[in-house]
């Protein structure tokens, strides 16, 4: 019993090795997911990545299989993709090589925005990896919100000129998927000093255009929220820190560059009672159901 289980073990290694499969790595928690990962291809290898995940260490379990192509679909930005717990760049990569773990790998096929921008970061991959890249210098998604899905291509050391437009090959997606898909896959910068620069001058961070979809990490304060309605994006996705209804209210959502669904804030109300007309006007800046779980009371409207 247990030398015809090995064999059927060893049988399936070797057919694997032979034919090759597809490998999709994903982040667990990128937004809108639920509308593309259950349409890939039942032949791929389907891998999410956590953010507590080493996105290489996870990669590492596949390399006794021949990879025909390895789709990495995350966030990015110049030279990085950030996915798992630490962000992949050239460095992380010349660091890993030294380990000398052996893969065949046909294609590495990055679905995020702006990595090449730095094509040292892709010229590295092909190294790495001994294999052909597909890649993106501009904002990966939704033409409408500015994106696109048609790559470029790194072949043999050289940056080549061919694009790689959609099609069913080259993607593990069918086409009526990827146009229903009404994202993109942004910039993300942090709360903190990232966030002072871009507010000072969103040119200074690296991938940025009026026509990007902005995530910015940890929680920003209200007064910032309005500073944020200046800068020219799709929309931006943030979470603002506990404030009160006044406070929430009072945030400027006028930029006509915005989509007609308008920004992502994560907002939480701190009041314990409000009117209704003070509650509509905080959901009224953002298009995520805003936190009024601390309201016990909902007061009555002034007379006018």
């Amino acid at each position: 019993m247990v030398a015809t289980l090995e064999k059927n073990l060893s049988e399936t290694a070797l057919s694997l090795n032979a034919k090759g499969k597809d490998l999709f790595f994903y982040d667990s928690k990128l937004e809108g997911r639920d509308n593309l990962i259950p349409y890939i291809s039942e032949d791929s290898i389907i891998v999410p990545i956590n953010n507590s995940d080493d996105f290489l260490t996870k990669l590492v379990d596949y390399s006794y299989i021949k990879i025909n192509n390895l789709y990495v679909l995350c966030h990015g930005d110049a030279g990085e993709l950030k996915i798992g717990s630490e962000s992949i760049n050239a460095e992380s990569l010349r660091k890993f090589a030294k380990n000398k773990i052996s893969f065949q790998i046909q294609r590495v096929i990055l679905l995020s925005c702006n990595v090449g921008q730095n094509i040292d970061f892709i010229k590295t991959i092909s190294n790495v990896f001994n294999c052909d890249v597909n890649y993106s210098n501009k904002l990966v998604g939704h033409k409408s919100l500015g994106g696109s899905w048609e790559l470029n291509t790194f072949t043999n050391q050289s940056i080549s000129n061919n694009i790689v437009p959609f099609t069913s090959k080259s993607l593990p997606f069918p086409s009526d998927v990827i146009n229903n898909w009404k994202h993109t896959l942004a910039i993300t910068i942090s709360a903190g000093q990232d966030l002072t620069d871009f507010l000072a001058d969103p040119n200074s961070i690296t991938g940025y255009s009026a026509t990007s979809h902005v995530i910015i990490t940890g929680f920003i304060s209200h007064t910032q929220a309005t500073a944020l309605d200046a800068i020219d994006a799709t929309y931006i996705q943030a979470s603002i820190s506990e404030t009160t209804v006044a406070n929430l209210g009072a945030i400027s959502v006028s930029n006509s560059s915005r989509i007609s669904t308008g920004n992502k804030f994560t907002v939480v109300v701190s009041d314990t009672s409000a009117t209704a007309a003070e509650l509509n006007s905080v959901q009224a800046i953002t298009s995520v159901a805003a936190d009024f779980s601390n309201i016990t009371a909902i007061e009555a409207s002034p007379a006018s």
